[in-house]
């Protein structure tokens, strides 16, 4: 299994609401132009059975802001995350069309912590 993406770790705290800005980039750092793509994300246990806890795409949760540019913006709400277990968990993000199907984030850790309430 690789390793995860550190720089694109995510805290929340369970239940919350987290909104997520992501840019697609090639390996040389230059944006891609997403339109016409759908973009995926998916979070995930990081142990146990290899189940979706939370999917989101262009349909439900993911806006394009800038698809020239490759920036969109993935809402988690809080129905989404209060079901989240305290703990670690993955996930990642996908960019997928008709001849292409890309990871932006292969996998990277999302970190759950209970509310102080």
């Amino acid at each position: 299994m690789a390793s995860p993406n550190f720089m694109n770790t995510v805290r929340l705290v369970r239940g919350q609401t987290k909104t997520l800005r992501v840019v697609v980039k090639t390996k040389e750092g230059k944006c891609v132009d997403i339109t016409g793509l759908s973009m995926t994300m998916t979070v995930r246990p990081d142990c146990g059975p290899d189940v979706a806890e939370i999917s989101k795409s262009t349909d439900n949760g993911i806006e394009y802001l800038d698809p020239a540019h490759g920036v969109a913006r993935i809402t988690l709400e809080s129905g989404d995350t209060e079901g989240l277990s305290v703990g670690v968990h993955r996930y990642d993000v996908w960019v997928i069309g008709d001849e292409v199907k890309k990871p932006v984030v292969r996998w990277a850790e999302l970190h759950v912590i209970q509310s102080a309430m």
